[in-house]
């Protein structure tokens, strides 16, 4: 569900569509970044001692709360992220995006965004899964319809 106002622990729901030869669907929840953040975000990439990945290695990190791939979030990984992947989250957690979301209900004509449906997403890592050495994913998470 989208909100006007960001509050401290606001979350949303997103997937981005598979796109076949490139790279799987992939299911996600994130904290969209304030103004303040995105100002900060935006005045270290201008500056030339940042090195760019690292800020958006820790910029996706301090954002992403779940995700439907079988690791845990980190810089390193985030680093490793398909480049279509890495630049899409980047975009809807600095709010210049919409995050796409999975069909819910009983749509005749499926997902318009070509996610899948609740039913048959995979499971969602936590990032409280961060220190753990034995994972155990948590149950998918409900996809909500935007308003």
């Amino acid at each position: 569900m989208t909100s006007a106002y960001i509050y401290d622990g606001y979350t949303q729901r997103g997937c981005i569509a598979e796109r076949p030869g490139l790279h799987p669907e992939l299911h996600y929840e994130f904290r969209p970044r304030i103004q303040r953040e995105r100002r900060r975000f935006y005045e270290d990439m201008k500056m030339p001692l940042v090195d760019k990945d690292d800020r958006i290695n820790q910029l996706l990190c301090e954002s992403l709360v779940s995700w439907s791939i079988p690791e845990a979030i980190s810089e390193s990984i985030c680093e490793r992220l398909h480049p279509a992947i890495r630049s899409h989250l980047l975009e809807v957690c600095l709010g210049n995006s919409a995050a796409e979301q999975a069909a819910v209900g009983n749509s005749k004509a499926g997902p318009s965004s070509g996610c899948s449906t609740p039913e048959s997403r995979p499971e969602i890592v936590s990032i409280a899964e961060l220190g753990s050495t034995t994972k155990t994913p948590e149950p998918p998470l409900p996809i909500m319809e935007s308003s």
